[in-house]
């Protein structure tokens, strides 16, 4: 089964605004996958994966924004929850699991971690992110990994 991973820590927005402004095109990029050969968007166990207590901007949530659209765009979006699992690696892959165990993902140039987008590169998976900030409107997001080797070595 072919899935994205959800990009986790390109949330919260600055503001409602540029959630209001921007929610759209997130939401048409997932659908336009979905059209597609991806299946589902997995995300960890500590994500609402009902997505309605996922905080978009401070005091602003997704149960917010969607009671703001008419029925029919509700149903789309609910349709697009739907397709919501986690964990955010499947548990039976072992060697993945072992593998984001022992690393640390953390965006070039700075000390945040991305444990999201260390996923999607475990797992050889596409990642999709809101445009919250502009280090998200990149094609190719470059990440720093740390990895603790069997023997103790961190490299």
């Amino acid at each position: 089964m072919e899935y994205l991973i959800l990009n986790e820590e390109s949330l919260p927005f600055a503001s409602q605004t540029e959630c209001d402004n921007n929610l759209l095109s997130f939401l048409s990029v997932v659908a336009a996958a979905f059209d597609n050969r991806f299946e589902a968007v997995r995300v960890s166990d500590a994500f609402d994966p009902g997505w309605y207590q996922i905080r978009l901007a401070d005091n602003y949530y997704l149960r917010n924004w969607l009671e703001k659209q008419d029925k029919t765009y509700q149903s789309r979006v609910k349709s697009l929850i739907d397709k919501t699992s986690c964990p955010r690696i499947p548990e039976h892959d072992h060697a993945a699991l072992e593998q984001f165990e022992l690393s640390d993902f953390f965006l070039s140039g700075t000390e945040s971690r991305m444990p999201s987008l260390g996923a999607a590169v475990i797992l050889n998976k596409i990642s999709v992110s809101f445009k919250s900030s502009g280090c998200w409107e990149v094609a190719e997001i470059r990440l720093l990994q740390r990895q603790l080797r069997k023997n103790g070595e961190l490299t």
